[in-house]
This record gives structure tokens, sequence and C-alpha cells, in this order.
């Protein structure tokens, strides 16, 4: 059996831990794994099992989940209490999986401590592997194994088929992708004719923007994304501050709340009415693109090639694989020594509770049949 932590319960965190109760019997006949959910964290509380070896009965889960989506604090819980994620350190190991489903820096100190005691990590949350390379250095390197998929593309295994590649011995020379569903599926409502302000708003309201639309609106969301696949393909010197991004909004709303914000947009509504029409008049769609490209220098094989990143909105022509995409889909397209002519091209959904649910618990599965191999080897996934 497995102890699993929940960090963060918005509409993600809430419908893994559905999914896992859900789940739980085709887990343990088909993949002999036993996941037991014995606590859950956020920023108002937690609640854990009283005992590290039982998991929260289904009535507490249930009752849990309800709460959340109420509002309330989980301090206020039956069963709650003030504890922060701060309590996990006594209760890491070989036999616990943490899941980060926030969307904060704060969990960085326990991720690692996880990581270092032989806990198995699954994030869907980018920035503890989107910080400084140190950070993603020890995460990738602990003896706890780590599963990222959910944090590039939702459960659209973009990181699964970068993996192969980069385990065949393939040489990576560019990574172009549409890395956020949230911007997708802007782009599409701009393009049926609605405003810039009611598509942000619709966005928002349907749950696929970051809990401030701004994280997306400025690129950085996707610039986090690209940073991340480059340092998987052995980028080391490179930070968010080396990346070229082009934020979709003035500076000027970055001071402001959240609602402000999207009561504001609406003063940018005329610029991006004509940046479509502009496009559409040269046979163009409008897409927010990241484009990695690599140097690998005189060694193919060197494990340290350098990369220069740009994210931003480009005219895409029709004869591109992001001119057909619509809605929330992520598209990416890998340039290697084997598929230099024609690309290799991954594609699907890019925002969603569900689907990114879909990426964590397919994470947690992989990461806990891979820890026991014959002859006790541990298999990594860095």
């Amino acid at each position: 059996a497995i102890n699993v932590y929940v960090i963060g319960l918005g509409p993600v965190g809430r419908q893994v831990i559905r999914d896992l109760q859900l789940l739980n019997n085709l887990h343990c006949q088909n993949y002999q794994v036993d996941f037991r959910i014995v606590g859950v964290f956020d920023r108002t509380g937690s609640v854990i099992s009283k005992q590290t070896d039982l998991a929260l009965s289904s009535e507490v889960v249930q009752s849990i989940l309800s709460w959340k989506e109420n509002g309330a604090s989980l301090a206020d819980h039956t069963n709650g209490s003030g504890s922060t994620i701060d309590v996990l350190s006594s209760m890491l190991g070989a036999n616990t999986t943490i899941i980060d489903v926030s969307a904060s820096n704060d969990t960085i100190p326990v991720l690692l401590n996880g990581i270092q005691t032989g806990s198995t990590v699954v994030l869907a949350n980018k920035k503890p592997i989107s910080c400084r390379w140190s950070t993603y250095d020890a995460m990738v390197q602990g003896p706890g194994i780590l599963g990222i998929e959910s944090t590039v593309g939702a459960g659209t295994p973009i990181i699964a088929c970068l993996d192969r590649l980069l385990a065949a011995g393939d040489r990576i020379d560019a990574i172009e992708g549409v890395l956020s569903g949230t911007l997708g599926y802007i782009a599409t409502e701009l393009e049926k004719g609605n405003s810039y302000s009611d598509s942000i708003k619709s966005a928002h309201t349907l749950g696929f923007t970051e809990p401030d639309p701004r994280d997306d609106l400025s690129g950085t969301d996707v610039a986090r994304k690209a940073l991340i696949l480059a340092r998987r393909c052995g980028v080391k010197n490179l930070h968010m501050e080396n990346i070229a991004i082009e934020s979709l909004f003035p500076n000027i709303l970055q001071g402001i709340t959240t609602t402000d914000f999207l009561k504001e947009t609406s003063s940018l509504d005329d610029g991006f009415r004509q940046k479509i029409v502009n496009a559409q008049n040269q046979g163009t769609v409008l897409r927010y693109v990241a484009r990695i490209e690599f140097d690998w220098g005189m060694h193919e094989y060197k494990s340290t090639p350098e990369a220069k990143v740009s994210v931003g909105l480009v005219p895409v022509p029709s004869s591109s694989p992001f001119y057909s995409l619509t809605g929330t889909d992520n598209l990416v397209s890998f340039t290697t020594r084997t598929y230099s002519d024609s690309p290799l091209v991954v594609r699907g959904k890019g925002a969603g509770v569900e689907v990114t649910s879909n990426g964590v618990i397919a994470d947690m599965v992989t990461c806990a049949r891979s820890c026991s191999m014959p002859n006790g080897e541990v298999h990594r996934h860095d």
C-alpha cells in the first residue's frame, strides 16, 4: 500500500481524489498498487489520518470534497486542523506519494524533503521545477522518484514522448509547441468574433486559466513549460529570465487585483480585434507558440546542450500543424535527427480538470510500478 498526501484542493486536486477512489479496484487488480489517501492540504489547513497507515475513510473524503466545493476552510472541517505541509516531514518515506496540484512555490522544501527520503513526488504544479536550476537538479537526482507529465500539456503524453526520444539517443534539434490550452481557447474565441475580454472571462469561468489569468496571459505559464522541456533535454544554464516572453497585456495591469484586471481587459479589445483581422488578411491565424532551439556543438550525445527559448504570439500559415488547432488542444512538434524531414507531432487536450487528473494518476501508477525492478534496481525518471 502507498500512502498518498494531496497538496492543493482546487478543482484539479478534488478531481484527483475522486478518481483515485473510483479507480482503486482497477489499480489493485490490474497494477497491484493500492493508493491510500491519508492526508490532504491546502493554504487553509489540513485533514490528516490519525494513523499514518490508515486511509481517510470514504465518508471523510467525501465530506472534505463537499466542504471545499463550498469554499470552506480545511481548518474548520470536523476532522481538520491548521497544520501546514511542514508536518509532512515526519511522514515521508519509500511508500509515500506526494501529489502537488497547487500553484505555489511554498511546497518546494517539502517536495525536496520527500525526494531525499525516497518518496515519490508527482507534480501538476510547474513552479518547483521551473525555478532555479539547483532546485530542479535536486528534484531529479534525489533517491525518490519524480513524475512531471502533467506539468506540460495536462495529461497529453508530451514528456513521455520526449523521454522516449532521449532514451533512444535521438538528438533533439528543436521543439515547437502550442502549450497553453488557455491561450488556445482564447485564440479560437477571437477567431469566432468574440472580444478579447469576453474570451478571457469565459476561459476563467470554465477553469481553463490559472487562478490569476495573468499567469497565462503574461506568457509566464508557457515559458515555464518550455523551460521544463529544455531542462528535460539536459539544458542547465537556462532560467526564466533568459526566455524571451511576449505578454498579452500591458504591464500597467500587473499591479491590480484579479477582479479589476478582468474588468480592465475590455480596453484591449480593439487592439486584439485588429490583430485577428491582420492575420486573416494574410491567410494566417494567430497562435501563442513556444520555440526551443538546441545547440549541441560538435558533440551530438553530450548531456548539456545550449538552448534559445522564446514564447509569443505569431502568425501561422495553413501549412503549419498549429493552424488547425482549436479550443484547448496542445500540440508539440519535435524536430530530431530521426524526425528531421517530418517532425514528430503530439496533439491532445491541454487544459481541463479531468485530463490533468488523468496525467497525475497515470504518473502515480507508472512511478509506483517502476520503483521495484527485478534484482532490486530502481528505475529513475530523470
